[in-house]
């Protein structure tokens, strides 16, 4: 499993969603090109765990939320994104097959 972190100052959380959807559709439809032994590799997919600052956070804080996102992503049947504020989920992006 790779994990990768994004921090994006001054973009609002719909904007931060819309973002990570947007490369969430993008890497599904690229090309993802051949493997070693000249097989295709496949259709490449993400799920994506979305929080924002809130005061009083610091770093732990928004790791903790962005990977519990990323994990109820997973749980929802992955390839999604979720976002989530310090109560819980409050988004979860259709998924395209």
């Amino acid at each position: 499993m790779d994990e990768l972190g994004v921090i994006q100052p001054s973009t609002d959380a719909r904007a931060a969603v819309a973002l990570a959807d947007q490369f969430r559709q993008a890497l599904m439809t690229s090309d993802s090109g051949q493997t070693a032994t000249g097989n295709g590799a496949g259709r490449l997919t993400v799920s994506i765990g979305v929080t924002w600052s809130v005061p009083l956070d610091d770093a732990s804080n928004l790791i903790e939320r962005a990977r519990a996102g990323l994990g109820i992503a997973k749980k929802e049947g992955r390839n999604r994104v979720v976002e989530m504020n310090p109560q819980g989920a409050v988004y979860s992006a259709v998924r395209v097959a």
